[in-house]
């Protein structure tokens, strides 16, 4: 039973499923990237404005 060469159709379908599964797991780990940033930003932002707090504060003291 010589079935044809190169890839039978379960290959392809096989592939074709790896490829799916690769795009989605990268399209995850952009968007936890992209949240990761965000948080991370606010975060950055938040410090800044209590560090300008705090100086405006010494300043007022002085």
């Amino acid at each position: 039973m010589g079935g044809p060469s190169g890839p039978t159709l379960c290959d392809q379908i096989a592939a074709a499923e790896m490829q799916r599964r690769k795009r989605i797991h990268n399209q995850a780990w952009s968007s936890v990237g992209a949240c990761a940033d965000a948080v991370f930003s606010r975060c950055v932002a938040i410090s800044l404005r209590h560090r300008d707090d705090a100086s405006r504060r010494a300043n007022n003291t002085s």
